[in-house]
C-alpha cells in the first residue's frame, strides 16, 4: 500500500503512537497523514481515515500541547474539513465531536452544541466537555453556571488543559 492513501495513513498511525519498533514523531505523523490527505481518493478503511481527521484535529485546535508543535497549522485546515465530512458520514462519534468544535469557533453555537452533546453523551469525549462548558460559561443563549461547573470538574479530573485554564476552571467550579 505504499504511496496509497492507506499507506500514508498507515505510516501516520505508526509515527503518531509509536507503534514498536519505530518511535512516537508527532510531526513526521504529520507529513504521513499530509500526504495521504493530498490523495486523489481517501483511505479505504473507516479507521484510517478518522486517524487522519484526529490528528489534523488536534494540530488544528491545539488543545494538547504535544500536537501544539506547527506554528502555523492553516496548511491542515482544509483537509481537516474534508475528512470530518467524510468520518462524520462514517458516523464516527469523535469526528462528529469535530464538527462540534469548529462550529464553536465560527460562532454556530446551535448547531455545535447538538454536536457536542451527541460526543459528549455517547462517548464522554473530553474535547466536547470542554467545549460544553464553554457554551455554558460564555454564551448568552447557553449561560448556566451549573452546568459549566460540571464540565469543566470532569476537566479538572483528567487535568485536561494548561495551568491556566485549570485555574479558570476551578474558579467556574468555586463560584
Amino acid at each position: 500500500k505504499y504511496g496509497s492513501p492507506d499507506g500514508w495513513a498507515i505510516y501516520g498511525a505508526v509515527s503518531e503512537y509509536g507503534l514498536k519498533p519505530y518511535r512516537k514523531d508527532i510531526p513526521q505523523a504529520g507529513k504521513y497523514y499530509l500526504s495521504a490527505a493530498k490523495c486523489d481518493t481517501v483511505p479505504t478503511v473507516p479507521k484510517l481515515r478518522f486517524f487522519i481527521c484526529d490528528y489534523l484535529f488536534k494540530v488544528v485546535i491545539r488543545d494538547e500541547k504535544e500536537y501544539s508543535f506547527d506554528p502555523d497549522p492553516s496548511e491542515y485546515l482544509p483537509y481537516l474539513s474534508q475528512f470530518i465530512r467524510v468520518c462524520c458520514d462514517d458516523g464516527n462519534i469523535y469526528a462528529i465531536r469535530s464538527r462540534g468544535v469548529i462550529l464553536y469557533q465560527g460562532g454556530e453555537y446551535d448547531s455545535a452544541y447538538e454536536d457536542l452533546s451527541k460526543a459528549f453523551d455517547e462517548a464522554f469525549d473530553i474535547y466536547a466537555a470542554k467545549y460544553l462548558g464553554a457554551l455554558h460559561f460564555a454564551v448568552d443563549s447557553y449561560k448556566d453556571m451549573d452546568k459549566a461547573a460540571y464540565y469543566y470538574r470532569i476537566l479538572v479530573d483528567r487535568d485536561f488543559g494548561t495551568p491556566l485554564e485549570l485555574g479558570l476552571y476551578c474558579r467556574v467550579i468555586l463560584s
